[in-house]
């Protein structure tokens, strides 16, 4: 079924474009037809910016290394996750002298991640593949996202990110001309996987991520959650948005990435009257290539 509807989408790109086929995507998430040349609401710029905001400019932000040199610059390396290796190909990767648990991550794209938790019981060959496909593909290419473009493909290898409950928690705060508005709780990935959406009171907002179980029970309130905030908002304060995903285990603060197309632009559904109010929050003109009708 999967192999269908990604050939579908490929024969509607091809025949129309991305701009006109996410046109259609758009209509059928939100439910109107949307204006990509004079946007209003928050969903019209996250696809407006890809067409004329020049976020191109912005791929050493995306890569998985370049990003955490950035967040270095900013915040200090207490914050990163500890690298273990950064590697050109996969016959780099040393496997036998690696620990028995890690993460590797393609530097180029978005969830192209494995998670090791028994390098014992993995299969490598598997994994080996993986990567050898991914460092082939463009990301940019697959999904249309710009922001992605002319990424040097590679990989990374960082340590292994667990809470005491075997969970890990992804806060992910959005952030509109470097103010943080709300914020995203992502994990429970070993049953399934659960989002919800809060603000920064910890309160439930009518903001749903559609392809997420929403929380029954929304998770503690983070002890560090003020600095987080204050760490989201040192990372956002030159762009007009980006998300800025922070993890925080036993009071320590790790920086996951920054995005700037969550979903490609269709990782919520919010109702229009918040659309609004959180659009009007972003100043186009700050955008690399600032360009409306």
């Amino acid at each position: 079924m999967r192999f269908i509807i990604n050939l579908l989408k490929n024969v509607l790109v091809i025949i129309f474009g991305w701009k006109t086929f996410n046109a259609f995507r758009f209509i059928l998430r939100h439910g109107y037809i949307p204006n990509f040349i004079n946007p209003r609401t928050f969903s019209e710029i996250l696809q407006w910016q890809k067409y004329y905001g020049g976020i191109e400019k912005y791929n050493k932000y995306i890569d998985k290394y370049e990003a955490r040199k950035y967040a270095k610059s900013i915040i200090g390396d207490s914050y990163l996750v500890p690298l273990i290796g950064l590697y050109n190909s996969v016959d780099e990767i040393l496997w036998d002298i690696l620990p028995s648990k890690f993460v590797i991550k393609a530097t180029h794209g978005s969830g192209w991640n494995i998670l090791v938790q028994n390098k014992a019981q993995h299969n490598w060959n598997d994994s080996k593949n993986k990567l050898q496909k991914w460092i082939k593909t463009s990301y940019y290419k697959t999904t249309g996202e710009i922001n992605y473009k002319n990424i040097k493909p590679r990989i990374i290898i960082e340590e292994y990110l667990e809470e005491p409950s075997g969970d890990l928690l992804d806060y992910k705060f959005w952030c509109f001309d470097g103010k943080a508005q709300f914020i995203g709780v992502i994990g429970d990935r070993q049953n399934k996987t659960k989002g919800v959406i809060l603000d920064l009171n910890w309160l439930a907002l009518p903001i749903k991520y559609p392809r997420l179980t929403r929380w029954q029970k929304i998770p503690p309130k983070p002890n560090k959650l003020p600095e987080m905030i204050i760490i989201a908002e040192q990372l956002a304060a030159i762009f007009p948005f980006v998300r800025v995903d922070l993890y925080c285990i036993e009071g320590k603060i790790f920086f996951g990435e920054l995005t700037f197309t969550p979903g490609d632009g269709f990782n919520l559904k919010i109702p229009k009257e918040l659309d609004l109010k959180y659009g009007s929050l972003i100043p186009l003109h700050k955008y690399p290539k600032f360009s409306v009708a």
